[in-house]
């Protein structure tokens, strides 16, 4: 089985008409259909794919005959979605609320978690693979851009550095509440089957407490559900799939998958050398064809190898 997630950065046809935005944006459905075409893996978890017509338009020119599906968007309009091979796999579209979030005393009442909710609906995909349960999440954690406070439903813009700080760190609490909403799911799966195979797959936007939390505990290696790095088969000097400023190499891009999947695992590969840096392209809001992150694709043994 091979397995790939792809940050595709912005699938949607620009609000402003012109023939130039038009050519770019049909260059970019040809660009991502090659890179999907590249890709043939049995199941692709995509993010920041705005447009569905546009996501079946590029699954149309890879040539290759994938079945789509697109979670609920996001306020701005932005969805998880995944392309996948085997037409008995049953997809669905998985947004949480009221995010747990840990008290610190015995007794206390959680009175942060009800503020929290996760920001883009995570893919959650299920089959059957070597004969035993396949759970895949594909997800798109909170960014570190800051988050305003309420005032009811609307934001209000902060205009100190003070202000700013707090918008920061609202948005780092909140990528926490997603990362363990997550991992509270995927716990109720392996108490209910032990012998379920889990991947989570996505941007995690994170550079450590995020991905920690989903893993779960190292020191509980042998209690079901704890989830691996899978690019730790790769060479630590090829594991990133950002180009941060200064190109600094980072990886932003994850696919976390159970011991049992782990040690099926037969290949990575992270495509990054084609990466470039966005980020003061994202600065003037200028559009792109290709895309400020590298898809990771895993290969996995299965019975017939």
């Amino acid at each position: 089985m091979k397995f790939a997630t792809f940050n595709v950065k912005n699938l949607y046809p620009s609000r402003e008409v012109t023939p130039e935005l038009t050519q770019l944006f049909e260059d970019k459905l040809n660009w991502l259909a090659q890179r999907i075409a590249r890709l043939d893996a049995d199941y692709i978890v995509l993010q920041e794919v705005g447009s569905l017509p546009a996501l079946e338009e590029v699954v149309k020119r890879s040539g290759i005959a994938y079945q789509v599906f697109m979670a609920t968007p996001s306020k701005r309009g932005i969805a998880n979605a995944m392309l996948y091979k085997d037409t008995t796999t049953q997809c669905e579209s998985l947004l949480m609320r009221d995010l747990p979030f840990p008290v610190f005393q015995v007794g206390e009442v959680d009175a942060i978690g009800k503020h929290l909710s996760v920001n883009r609906s995570f893919v959650y995909a299920r089959s059957i693979f070597t004969g035993k349960a396949l759970h895949i999440f594909g997800i798109h954690l909170k960014s570190g851009f800051g988050m305003p406070i309420l005032d009811g439903e609307v934001e209000v813009p902060y205009t100190t550095h003070f202000g700013g700080g707090e918008a920061t760190i609202r948005a780092l609490v909140n990528r926490l509440g997603e990362a363990q909403a997550l991992r509270k799911k995927i716990d109720e799966i392996v108490a209910e089957d032990p012998h379920a195979q889990v991947i989570v797959a996505g941007d995690f936007n994170d550079r450590g407490p995020a991905i920690s939390c989903i893993q779960g505990s190292w020191e509980l290696l042998e209690v079901p559900g704890y989830l691996e790095r899978a690019t730790n088969y790769t060479e630590p000097s090829d594991r990133y799939t950002f180009l941060s400023n200064n190109r600094n190499q980072e990886q932003l891009d994850h696919v976390l998958v159970t011991r049992n999947l782990y040690a099926d695992i037969e290949q990575v590969t992270i495509y990054n050398k084609e990466l470039r840096n966005h980020v003061d392209l994202e600065i003037l809001m200028l559009p792109t064809v290709d895309s400020d992150h590298a898809p990771v694709e895993v290969v996995f043994r299965d019975e017939a190898n």
